[in-house]
């Protein structure tokens, strides 16, 4: 058998173990496959990296998550998936600098996709780099891929915070008709009437989102 094809099987083991929530044990199949192959079959070791890293996040084992991520980052500068997985992680602890980078990485490797435009975005936002932010927003927008609602979204709630009212309305409208069934793209809604000053619209928008909310309970 080849090391990718050992590799391979210790993934679908992993993943079979982490759907019934054994993440230790998960993690220890795929640390004895990636320590008996430590040369052979390149991809499937960036995968299993990969998949160490998102059950360490998931276990809140955040450095040792970083750690593998970067460990498949090191076989494979280029992968997406892995990219956008770190950048998240960064995201998720406040490191704005740290997470721009990786996302900037990204978007040279996949700059047609939306969701990365949108991870730079959120870094940027996060260093207060308002303008860089709603640009990133904007470049996602114009992919127009499954992250069009999100970046519609995003790009209102940041028109929002710095007061462009009439572009803010317009996003969270455009949000609205992609998916009027959801609470987010309503909530968006609330946000832009009342920076707009129209809170009884506002009220009417949350008042939709609270039944819809109470329903699902």
């Amino acid at each position: 058998m080849t090391a990718a094809k050992q590799i391979e099987q210790a993934i679908d083991a992993a993943l079979a173990l982490a759907q019934t929530g054994r993440y230790d044990d998960a993690m220890q199949i795929l640390e004895v496959g990636l320590e008996a192959n430590a040369v052979d079959g390149l991809e499937q070791r960036v995968q299993a990296w990969h998949l160490l890293g998102l059950l360490r996040q998931e276990l809140g084992q955040l450095a040792q998550a970083q750690a593998a991520f970067e460990q498949a980052l090191d076989l494979d500068g280029q992968a997406v998936l892995v990219l956008m997985s770190l950048g998240e992680l960064l995201l998720a602890q406040q490191q704005g600098a740290g997470a721009k980078a990786i996302w900037l990485r990204a978007l040279e490797a996949a700059p047609a996709t939306g969701r990365v435009w949108l991870g730079l975005a959120d870094a940027q936002r996060q260093q207060s780099l308002w303008t860089e932010a709603i640009a990133s927003c904007t470049q996602a927008v114009a992919l127009r891929d499954e992250s069009l609602l999100a970046a519609y979204n995003n790009r209102s709630m940041l028109y929002a915070q710095q007061g462009y009212v009439a572009q803010a309305r317009a996003d969270a409208a455009a949000a609205h008709a992609l998916a009027p069934e959801l609470t987010g793209p309503k909530t968006q809604m609330a946000l832009a009437a009342f920076v707009a000053g129209a809170f009884e619209e506002a009220v009417a928008w949350c008042d939709q989102v609270l039944a819809q909310d109470t329903q699902v309970l």
